[in-house]
């Protein structure tokens, strides 16, 4: 019934934090369409998450700031496929409570206001409950669309870099045959 989210990282699209009666525990979507269920609570349960894959979240956070120009709450990210948004999907019963649960950008089709209230649908077909404005989620979602253009851009100019320095690379080793090529031997008889 209960996982553990390192191990089943690879497969999770979403975290949503929920109370029952086993307490405060996370609810992780999965790519294969289930919700499987981890025992801690949300704060934990992002922190191993990304301590799975060795990731500092304080400095990637800072580094997402300055990159969206944005200050307060930005998505994070698992690699340059993967980003991750929050969303607040329950209401605060403390001060201290974490409401926001977190989505792969990939995964979200919409954000719908219906009668009163605020969903986000998942390409599944999957609608989760938000307790933001739709203008929060929608901010939300775009910020997190953005970082992920942003980070196959640089996917994209790291290829080309690669690329020309292959180019150079091959044309030295052209210039390098055509050196050796010149250069002759003394005979042995």
């Amino acid at each position: 019934m209960f996982v553990k989210i390192d191990t089943i990282r690879d497969e999770v699209i979403g975290l949503r934090p929920v109370y029952c009666e086993h307490g405060d525990i996370t609810e992780l979507y999965t790519v294969n369409d289930e919700v499987r269920l981890d025992r801690r609570s949300i704060r934990s349960v992002r922190k191993a998450f990304l301590q799975s894959y060795a990731i500092d979240l304080a400095a990637q956070a800072e580094m997402v700031k300055t990159c969206l120009g944005r200050a307060g709450a930005v998505p994070f990210y698992i690699d340059k496929r993967r980003v991750f948004v929050a969303l607040k999907m329950r209401k605060a019963v403390s001060s201290n409570d974490v409401s926001h649960g977190y989505l792969d950008v990939n995964f979200i089709e919409d954000v719908i206001a219906e009668s009163g209230s605020l969903i986000v649908k998942l390409t599944d077909g999957t609608c989760l409950p938000l307790t933001c404005t739709y203008n929060t989620a929608a901010q939300s979602l775009f910020l997190g669309r953005q970082l992920l253009a942003r980070l196959k851009e640089q996917n994209n100019n790291e290829e080309e870099v690669i690329i020309q320095a292959l180019q150079i690379l091959l044309l030295r080793f052209r210039e390098l045959e055509n050196f050796l090529l010149k250069i002759k031997l003394p005979d042995k008889d």
